[in-house]
């Protein structure tokens, strides 16, 4: 019996004085320098810190070295020095550390406190891509990509990036599907872009949606179905993607995989419309004009067709013409309507060409002038127009 309660003495004589080093650090010991060391960092003394971690890492213990390669980095309980930095970072990186690899990688691709060396940046991101790093696949893939660091090789670029998407990177999803799709620097592959579209379409990637929409829509590579083709638009659509409100709009206007519906075709072209879209407004206008899935309205056809012309389209152009001739929505105005006529001619646009020629021929708005009304039905005539055509023989009688 008096043993163990001898014993039993001697554990809380024990515990006490472990207790009383570890409070008082009087007892190396009761910690390793690195635990120790990381216990002062943790709480910001890095002064303290800085000695225990020194030791810990001049034997080898690869934690305490990437810590003393950030402080010495920031400045962290030292004066900054890169040099130092580099140094401890490559004894933990030469150990395997994964973000010490990306750190001096980074530190020799931005040229941070050493010489831009691009080769040796790759070399440690290769080591830390190789350990499954996402980031640092992504810059080998980039660099392959480049050529930056390496021979550029398009095919080992794309097997980074797959890496990267197999993890369900949206991003390289897309990416991958993209460079599949469009075939420029590796072979076109409809199948490949589909499996990368598809997932990252998924997981609601909205360009991916389009561009998925826009394969099935077009048949490119693939028959075409226009039910996945309506089913990615409107996704991509609801997303307020206005290319893809528009291409909703259009399958809409003709009941391609829809039941024609010109209402819900004015409302998509409209939503793509009031983001800029230039032929979504043209076609906005058009509905207007013709009152088409909107109650008709000259003065809302002149406003969309406005501003589809402010950006150079030809169509619009045209038609602000026709308004001014005609008088709807504006006041009736010759020499404005030959003055869109001719922006829009010069550009090619047959109607315009056509229109103008009549002018001349006319003297409406401008001096009548029989040459030049020849010389615009020709070009108009030149691109088929039977009208223009039957003119021009009309003014050679």
């Amino acid at each position: 019996m008096l043993g163990k309660k001898f014993l039993l003495l001697v554990v809380i004589l024990a515990s006490a004085f472990y207790f009383w080093c570890i409070h008082y650090e009087a007892c190396e010991i009761a910690y390793d320098d690195f635990e120790r060391g990381m216990a002062y960092y943790n709480n910001k003394d890095f002064k303290k810190a800085v000695p225990l971690l020194l030791k810990a890492a001049e034997e080898g213990d690869v934690k305490a070295q990437y810590h003393l390669g950030m402080m010495y980095e920031k400045g962290l309980g030292v004066s900054k020095k890169m040099a130092k930095a580099e140094s401890w970072y490559r004894k933990a990186a030469e150990q395997g550390l994964l973000k010490a690899q990306n750190n001096l990688g980074f530190m020799y691709k931005e040229g941070k406190g050493v010489s831009q060396d691009m080769k040796q940046a790759f070399q440690w991101f290769y080591k830390a891509a190789e350990q499954g790093d996402k980031q640092a696949q992504i810059l080998i893939g980039k660099m392959y990509h480049e050529g930056e660091g390496v021979i550029q090789n398009i095919e080992n670029a794309v097997q980074w990036y797959s890496k990267v998407a197999a993890q369900g990177d949206v991003q390289y999803q897309f990416k991958l599907g993209l460079m599949y799709s469009q075939g420029e620097e590796i072979a076109e592959d409809v199948s490949q872009a589909i499996n990368w579209f598809s997932k990252a379409a998924e997981q609601g990637h909205v360009e991916a949606q389009y561009h998925l929409a826009d394969i099935y829509y077009k048949g490119t590579g693939v028959e075409k179905d226009f039910s996945q083709a309506i089913n990615w638009y409107r996704k991509a659509a609801e997303q307020s993607y206005a290319k893809a409100q528009f291409h909703l709009g259009v399958m809409y206007e003709n009941g391609e995989g829809v039941i024609q519906d010109v209402r819900k075709a004015a409302q998509w072209y409209r939503k793509a419309a009031e983001q800029g879209g230039a032929e979504a407004q043209f076609k906005t206008g058009l509905l207007y004009y013709d009152g088409k899935g909107f109650p008709q309205s000259f003065f809302d056809a002149n406003l969309w067709f406005s501003k589809a012309a402010e950006q150079e389209h030809v169509k619009a152009q045209n038609n602000i013409g026709l308004l001014y001739y005609e008088g709807n929505g504006v006041s009736q105005d010759f020499k404005k309507a030959a003055e869109w006529y001719r922006k829009a001619a010069k550009q090619g646009n047959v109607d315009a060409q056509y229109n103008l020629a009549v002018m001349y021929n006319k003297g409406q708005g401008i001096s009548k002038n029989l040459t030049k009304a020849q010389r615009w039905f020709r070009k108009a005539a030149e691109q088929g127009d039977v009208q223009a055509k039957m003119a021009l023989e009309d003014l050679s009688e």
